[in-house]
């Protein structure tokens, strides 16, 4: 470590890379020698190392390897315990002594270590006794005094004195120490006695918060008995018992709150408690609460905050010089903290370090990759800036310095983190007090505008560019908040509050008025929009008046009873559906226990909220994570007080889980949750693949891909517009629930064109051609029921809504041998649930009967078709019918595929009846998206119901032995009333519940005729 904290990494690595050049060593250590050079900021890798390295007796790697790691590191107490216990041994020349020495150093300044103290202390104390000295370390004789053995004792002392529970065994020591030594330490300063001496020394510590401070008195009063008269003793004890009874009631708060601490097992939550009640105490004691954050950060070194509230905390008496130790600590315990580089930087200036050191540092920060993420880059850069008016005093040209950190800052977020931005506008605020210091305010005004662009729906952006412009201008400042009025924003209550206590603070009476208009228009074109989003978004309830006029249209229902107070209302009506936005509404906890259950987790938050749903799974580290999706906002904000409470003796981390969500579409349609899965992989960890229920539209095709981080689903988004199997362009946003009533697409932007009447000659790439003419053609597709040709109907995607209008002007004209019908795809209306089970929907007969231009020889009755076809139950609502082709195609050529998502079943219906036993056999039982496959009739498939059948599968019920799959029921054409007869029990079986057939019925239909 240089003077200003820098990692020699040069040096550090010439000496590791000799030593991975020697070819006797085992494997293992080769390997994990050339995994430490690759990946220096590896702890656990440095941490196996030497453990091997041990193990095979190389001491001089060894050596090296701990050497690099504690450059590296801040080593843990059993770490240096063990380090210092082996250097020890071989401490025989001088060079090892002062090597050792410098250890121990280092070793104390990393934590506050009572053990690691006394270590240090022991050595020394060997050095100046004679008898361990042989003639190998003759050389250390008299190397260490008496003086130096106290100066070191003080040291300890005062390091540790206000450490309440362990204190004690250093004054203890020292104790001892002075007893032993005192006379001969003290020789040559006669003017106190050491009897005084000692008696001062128990009466400071009488003084300071410690939990031994009864046997403390004890050992007072015995060694004042054996050092003063019994008259004297009175005298002295009774003046000691009135300081000692003080410093009890004095510090009565202390010990009350150390015994809670202690009770909590020492948990973080305890420590932040006593520290904020401590420096709210006009009584406190700076060094206990200096200590106290010591103490915390042994037991938790990697909790960035705790740090950042430490710096905070000593940087309240005007930045003392000595807190640069503490920053510096803080970095090599927490690299992954933007904000605490950006203090040591602050430190660094403070103690008088040169800019190019200051430099130097920073780019250390950056080349090391350690930031965890998109938001510690902005709150280092933010700070960073801050600085910048200061470094900038010592450059020649301090303008010109801060535009050029400005641009590179600029250049190095837009290369790592293309297309995110911070919405608390961090840089950019920082960016522009840079410009307003600088007295440039067209450029801050430029700023400003190209912002506007993004955060225009902002309140807070609104509310930050106000602060800033009226620093220098404050007519234009409330100028600029008075656009912000007009704006959609997301917070306009604030917003209104916010300007209006501007106005009245910065004009008479008078201008206050004229401002009042604007206020007032504001909030009208407010209401104007939530009344608007409203009727778009809801649901229209009838009025009492029109339900209780609707008239009856059945006899049964007039002698039913009238609905009283309301109650027709209550059951005709259906309040909506609340919109489930899981984006906004899940947290992430991590740090949870390997062994912990969704139970658990209920229980853990069950004071906060309704939870919707917990997902647990394992980080890229093994170590468990849980998502948890909750109802509302305030359910969320409620969980978050929950962070950094404890769960089976974990404390987790809590966050709101945001910007992880992919929203993707146009995928080919095969596409499942593996495929999807495999697609993303690549960009990070996918959590979770969600396809939408096909209930309402059996059309979607779009989901939603959960990643782990932000910056791993922003990452993801290079995908769009990745052309899948040469004809699919790839769609992949952030998923915004907010932004989902404003559909956008092909149709909804009126680009897509409706043809019908295609000639069954023409393929997509001829359609293709056609309409070029028209403008630029970005997708064709004619739908096909198999390979062979398409239905006679397609679409065509145009790039712009006024080049669709002109292709327009192809209907009438002939392509193929057809005239073509062309009009604007127009978007599906939402389908009412209570009416897909009514007339109103294609039925399967209705099918049956539509006529086409196929030239297969159609079956001509009901009978026919179910021989033919299979009814597919338990069928997962995010099915769609090119999938179940996927899946049915292998046994046969497939005539149709009808999807009934309400009765989460399908038909499948093939064009021979063998294949169609096949497939049942095949299929049955087959696992489709987490549920198994179940085949059985068309009739029974129609009779399931979901929504109150308790199990998927429907029970059998009793039919016709006739009606069972590829039996046909016999048609004597000589005798007429018959065959009527037989048409007469086809319809009726047609309205008869089918069972389900068994596997011996399939095996005699397929074997019958061999």
């Amino acid at each position: 470590m240089n003077s200003s904290g820098n990692l020699e990494h040069g040096s550090t690595n010439m000496e590791m890379d000799t030593t991975v050049s020697s070819e006797s060593k085992p494997s293992l250590v080769s390997e994990l020698l050339e995994f430490t050079l690759q990946h220096p900021y590896n702890y656990e890798g440095h941490v196996k190392l030497i453990e091997e390295l041990k193990q095979h007796g190389l001491k001089d790697d060894l050596h090296s390897a701990r050497k690099r790691f504690q450059s590296l590191f801040p080593l843990s107490e059993d770490i240096w315990i063990e380090y210092l216990e082996d250097e020890k041994a071989v401490c025989n020349t001088l060079q090892d002594y002062e090597r050792i020495i410098g250890l121990f150093e280092s070793a104390v300044k990393d934590y506050l270590s009572i053990r690691l103290w006394r270590l240090y202390l022991d050595f020394l104390l060997t050095l100046v006794d004679p008898s361990t000295f042989s003639s190998q370390n003759a050389e250390l004789q008299d190397v260490v005094s008496l003086q130096d053995v106290h100066a070191l004792f003080k040291r300890a002392y005062e390091s540790c004195k206000y450490h309440f529970s362990q204190s004690q065994r250093i004054w203890e020591q020292y104790l001892e120490f002075l007893e032993e030594t005192g006379e001969n330490l003290f020789e040559n300063d006669q003017t106190i006695s050491l009897q005084d001496r000692m008696y001062d020394f128990y009466v400071e510590r009488l003084e300071i918060p410690h939990s031994q401070i009864e046997e403390t008195f004890s050992s007072l009063s015995s060694f004042v008995t054996k050092n003063w008269s019994q008259d004297e003793y009175e005298v002295i004890m009774s003046n000691t018992n009135k300081i000692y009874e003080m410093n009890l009631s004095k510090f009565k708060k202390i010990y009350d709150n150390e015994l809670q601490l202690s009770a909590s097992n020492h948990s973080l939550e305890c420590y932040m408690d006593l520290l904020n009640i401590e420096s709210r105490r006009s009584t406190s004691i700076p060094s206990y609460i200096a200590t106290l954050y010591e103490r915390a950060i042994c037991f938790y070194p990697l909790v960035g905050d705790l740090w950042l509230e430490y710096l905070a905390w000593v940087s309240k008496p005007d930045f003392p010089p000595q807190a640069f130790a503490i920053a510096e600590r803080s970095v090599r315990n927490c690299p992954f903290v933007g904000r605490l580089w950006a203090i040591k930087l602050l430190y660094m200036i403070v103690v008088g370090l040169s800019n190019n050191a200051i430099q130097q540092e920073k780019e250390t920060c950056l080349q090391m990759g350690l930031l965890s993420g998109f938001d510690e880059y902005c709150a280092f850069f933010s700070e960073y800036l801050k600085l910048c008016i200061y470094i900038s005093s010592n450059e020649l040209d301090p303008v010109l310095y801060i535009k050029n950190e400005i641009q590179v800052i600029e250049n190095f977020m837009h290369h790592h983190f293309p297309g995110l931005r911070d919405d608390s506008l961090r840089i950019e605020s920082a960016k522009i007090n840079l410009f307003i210091s600088l007295n440039d305010y067209e450029s801050a005004e430029r700023c400003w505008n190209g912002l506007q662009k993004d955060f225009q729906k902002s309140t807070q952006f609104w509310i930050i560019r106000y602060t800033a412009t009226s620093r220098y201008n404050i007519e234009l400042a409330i100028d600029s908040l008075r656009k912000g009025l007009y704006k959609d924003v997301d917070n306009p209550m604030l917003l209104f509050q916010f300007y209006e206590s501007v106005v009245t603070l910065n004009h008479d009476c008078f201008t206050s008025i004229s401002q009042f208009f604007d206020v007032t228009q504001a909030k009208k074109l407010f209401v104007k929009r939530s009344l608007t989003s409203q009727a778009q978004n809801q649901e229209i309830i009838p009025s009492m008046k029109e339900v209780q006029e609707k008239p009856t249209t059945s006899p049964d229902h007039a002698k039913k009873r009238k609905p009283t107070n309301g109650e027709d209302i209550i059951k005709k009506t259906r309040l909506p559906e609340k919109h489930r936005n899981r984006e906004e509404f899940t947290i992430l906890v991590s740090n949870l226990p390997n062994d912990i259950s969704e139970k658990e987790l209920q229980q853990f938050f069950k004071g906060c909220g309704n939870i919707l749903q917990i997902f647990i799974y394992d980080d890229q580290e093994g170590k468990k994570i849980a998502q948890i999706e909750f109802s509302e906002t305030s359910e969320v904000l409620a969980a978050k007080t929950k962070d950094l409470k404890q769960i089976k003796g974990h404390e987790v981390s809590i966050q709101i889980h945001v910007d992880t969500t992919l929203y993707v579409t146009n995928f080919p349609p095969t596409f499942d949750e593996s495929k999807i899965t495999d697609l993303f992989t690549k960009y990070g960890r996918v959590v979770q693949v969600r396809f939408p229920s096909l209930k309402f539209d059996t059309n979607r095709r779009f989901c939603y891909v959960q990643m782990s981080t932000p910056e791993e689903a922003h990452h993801a988004l290079q995908l769009h517009s990745t052309t899948l199997g040469n004809q699919y362009e790839l769609k992949v946003f952030i998923s915004d629930p907010n932004k989902s009533g404003a559909r956008s697409g092909a149709v909804y932007e009126k680009r897509e064109l409706y043809l019908t009447n295609i000639d069954f000659s023409i393929d997509e790439n001829q359609v293709r051609n056609f309409f070029q003419d028209y403008g630029t053609v970005e997708s064709v597709r004619l739908p096909s029921r198999d390979s062979k040709s398409h239905m006679g109907f397609g679409y065509v995607v145009m790039s712009t809504s006024t080049e669709a209008d002109n292709a327009l002007n192809a209907a009438g004209k002939v392509l193929g041998k057809r005239v073509l019908n062309v009009v604007i795809s127009q978007p599906k209306k939402a389908i009412n649930k209570e009416k897909l089970n009514k007339d109103k929907r294609p039925t399967f007969t209705k099918l049956l009967n539509k006529s086409t231009d196929d030239s297969k020889s159609r079956p001509t009755t009901l009978n026919q078709v179910h021989s033919k076809s299979l009814g597919i139950i338990n069928v997962d609502q995010t099915i769609n019918e090119a999938r179940l082709r996927s899946i049915f195609e292998p046994y046969g050529e497939i005539f149709r595929v009808v999807l009934h998502p309400e009765h989460e079943g399908a038909i499948v219906e093939y064009a021979d009846i063998h294949n169609a036993g096949k497939a049942a056999l095949a299929v049955e039982g087959m696992n489709l998206s987490g549920r198994e496959l179940h085949v059985t009739t068309v009739n029974e498939m129609m009779h399931n119901n979901p929504d109150h059948n308790e199990t998927l599968i429907p029970t059998p019920r009793p039919r016709k032995a006739s009606a069972r799959l590829g039996i046909q029921k016999f048609q004597n054409s000589r005798n007429q009333a018959e065959t009527e007869n037989n048409a007469k029990h086809d319809n009726e079986d047609a309205m008869q519940i089918d069972p389900p057939k068994t596997n011996d019925d399939f095996r005699r239909f397929l074997f019958k005729g061999t």
